[in-house]
């Protein structure tokens, strides 16, 4: 939204809480931050800069806050990388749905079956489970892994001829198989995830706007072996690819949103929503250190907005040869996030062992 006397002082600006001592404290910090709600007639978006932990040496923290309806996650990645940074380079970015298959099939196809997957996917049955159906309270919890080896995550993909996306799908899977195991619950058959699919070719003029769509993939969290697990997962994933689904979904959404009333608009998609656990968003960052005014980035996360009762917020990021998980969830949901994020890790690096790759 336009801004009458844009003053950048109300939208940069240092954090003046109390000293935060550790991860915890800012892990705690960051959380109350996200769920704040933004200042009234001006632009909605912020970056607030933290003071280093007292466990941190001098390393300070940037928290940049955005409304999504200004861009997806992809744009604001490259945005940022053309804009903030001192060092861009050019690298060949992940392929994506719309430079990795024909759009013209695509298209046909979404204009035959768009139909009748609209109507499936208003019809389907939503998950329930301790970790959805509740109604959210609004307090968010946050946290974020440690550098995972991207190495580590390749070798085991080409050793079972699967993806990088099928590897990193396949290990959340099985956290939340932990996680049910941890408090002694029988893990449901999956748990439907909601996943934003960039549409946007790689070669396109980096803008910021919401181009995206959304498939909804169902993570096997019922198995308990890793390798099978990781097999059933690479085969729903490659299930989706060989459907127009992204681009029906992003039709329902553009025209929902340009031809609706809100109010409607609003009840669709907070009635696709509710149909799942979670919402899980893997963005590829740039493979080296960048730089800015200077001083280098060593970590970067994010994550994604939920909505209506859904309660989790997933997102895989990688940069600069490590994956980092961010995780947030309401507190009516879960208590300890930090558990997912290491049980994640524990089912990548038993994949590792039983593919002989360690």
């Amino acid at each position: 939204m336009p801004e009458k006397d844009f003053d950048i002082a109300n939208h940069v600006y240092m954090y003046d809480g109390l000293p935060l001592k550790n991860k915890k404290d800012l892990e705690e910090c960051v959380g109350k931050l996200s769920q704040r709600a933004f200042k009234k007639r001006q632009a909605q978006w912020e970056v607030i800069v933290i003071p280093p932990t007292k466990d941190a040496g001098d390393t300070y923290y940037a928290l940049f806050r955005a409304h999504h309806s200004i861009a997806d996650g992809i744009s604001f990645v490259r945005a940022f990388l053309q804009n903030l940074v001192d060092n861009p380079l050019e690298e060949e970015e992940t392929k994506r749905y719309a430079s990795t298959v024909s759009k013209t099939w695509f298209t046909i196809a979404a204009i035959f079956f768009g139909p009748k997957l609209a109507l499936q996917r208003l019809a389907a049955v939503g998950d329930h489970s301790c970790l959805h159906g509740r109604e959210m309270s609004g307090v968010k919890l946050v946290t974020w892994s440690d550098p995972i080896s991207l190495a580590l995550v390749k070798k085991i993909k080409n050793a079972t001829k699967t993806t990088v996306n099928d590897v990193l799908m396949s290990c959340m899977a099985g956290a939340f198989t932990d996680y049910f195991a941890s408090r002694n619950e029988i893990p449901p058959t999956h748990l439907l995830t909601t996943i934003p699919v960039a549409l946007q070719a790689a070669s396109e003029e980096i803008s910021l706007e919401n181009r995206f769509s959304l498939v909804f993939l169902r993570l096997p969290t019922s198995i308990s072996d890793d390798i099978e697990r990781l097999r059933v997962t690479k085969q729903r994933m490659d299930a989706i690819k060989r459907t127009p689904e992204p681009l029906v979904n992003e039709f329902l959404i553009r025209y929902s949103m340009s031809r609706l009333p809100g109010s409607l608009t609003r009840r669709l998609f907070d009635g696709l929503g509710r149909k799942s656990s979670m919402i899980l968003s893997n963005v590829p960052g740039p493979q080296h250190h960048i730089q800015i005014a200077g001083s280098e980035v060593t970590m970067m996360t994010f994550w994604p907005p939920q909505r209506a009762n859904v309660g989790i917020g997933i997102s895989i990021f990688s940069y600069a040869g490590d994956v980092i998980v961010g995780v947030e969830v309401d507190q009516v949901i879960m208590s300890e996030p930090r558990e997912l994020t290491r049980f994640f890790k524990s089912r990548l690096q038993s994949l590792a062992r039983q593919t002989k790759v360690e």
